[in-house]
């Protein structure tokens, strides 16, 4: 029974670390076998460990800093709810 899915995003990159695991991404992309599914995948591997330690830092970096900026705004806006509530109670 086959059922037919609409694909949401059908261009894809998708990033990759050539060991042993990656071998069914490659055989597929060397194979067409995304593009009989209607998918564009471009693989790309990174330049070495190098490259992905520097992804896997900045990554935390970026969600270090959204972190902090959120959790600011959050008490900042308790502390705004709990003073103007003491004010007119």
């Amino acid at each position: 029974m086959k059922k037919n899915y609409k694909i949401e995003k059908k261009d894809l990159k998708i990033g990759f670390i050539p060991i042993i695991c990656s071998a069914p991404l490659i055989y597929a992309h060397s194979h067409g076998i995304f593009e009989k599914n209607g998918l564009n995948v471009e693989l790309m591997r990174p330049s070495g460990w190098s490259g992905i330690k520097e992804f896997i830092f900045f990554l935390f970096l970026f969600f270090l800093i959204i972190f902090n900026f959120f959790t600011k705004f959050l008490i900042f806006y308790l502390f705004l709810k709990l003073f103007i509530t003491s004010l007119f109670n």
